[in-house]
C-alpha cells in the first residue's frame, strides 16, 4: 500500500494503478486498495475503471468516508460539481475530522457559484472566454505535455480567477 501511495504522490499514476491492481488480486475487496486504485485511475483519466473500484468500495463499505471522498474527486474531475459536493458531504458526515474533506466541500461550493455566474457571462458573450487558450492547453495534455497545459490554465486563472473550465482542467492535472 505504501509503495503504491508513494508512486501516486510522486506522479507515477501508472505504477500506482498497477500496484493497486496487484494488491487487489491478493486482497480482493480491500477498501483502502480499492480507493487507491480508483485514485490512480482518476489520475490516468480511466474514469470507468475508477468508478468501478469506487462503486465496489461503497457497496462493500458504505460507511467508509474515503470511498465517498474518492467518488467526489472523480465527479469533480468530470465536472459534476454539485454531485461531487454531495459525495464530499457524505464523507464529512461519516468522518467530520478530515480537514481535507472540508476544503473539498468549500472548493466545490466556490466552483458551483463560479459556474453559475460564468454560465450567465458566457451565454451573454456566446462563447467561453479564453476558448483558444483552453483548446491549446488541451492539445498539450493530449500530446503528453501536462506542464505546458498547466501553465496555460494558471495564466488563464490569473486573468480570470473564476474561469471554471480552466480551474476544472487544472484540478484534473493536479489529480494526476
Amino acid at each position: 500500500f505504501e509503495a503504491a501511495l508513494r508512486e501516486l504522490r510522486s506522479g507515477n499514476a501508472q505504477a500506482a494503478a498497477e500496484l493497486g491492481d496487484q494488491s487487489l488480486k491478493l486482497f480482493p475487496g480491500d477498501a483502502n486498495f480499492l480507493c487507491l486504485a480508483a485514485r490512480a485511475n482518476i489520475a490516468l483519466r480511466n474514469f470507468s475503471v475508477a468508478e468501478k473500484h469506487i462503486e465496489e468500495a461503497i457497496q462493500l463499505f458504505p460507511d467508509f468516508p474515503l470511498a465517498h471522498e474518492t467518488l467526489g474527486d472523480l465527479l469533480l474531475v468530470q465536472g459534476k460539481v454539485a454531485t461531487a459536493r454531495t459525495a464530499f458531504e457524505t464523507a464529512m458526515r461519516l468522518d467530520p475530522t478530515r480537514t481535507v474533506t472540508h476544503e473539498k466541500i468549500d472548493y466545490a461550493k466556490r466552483l458551483e457559484r463560479s459556474t453559475a455566474s460564468e454560465s450567465v457571462n458566457a451565454a451573454s458573450r456566446g462563447r467561453m472566454p479564453f476558448e483558444k487558450e483552453v483548446k491549446k492547453a488541451r492539445e498539450h495534455e493530449k500530446s503528453g505535455d501536462p506542464q505546458a497545459a498547466e501553465m496555460i490554465y494558471r495564466d488563464i486563472l490569473k486573468k480570470d480567477p473564476k474561469h471554471i473550465e480552466a480551474g476544472r482542467l487544472l484540478a484534473g492535472i493536479a489529480a494526476k
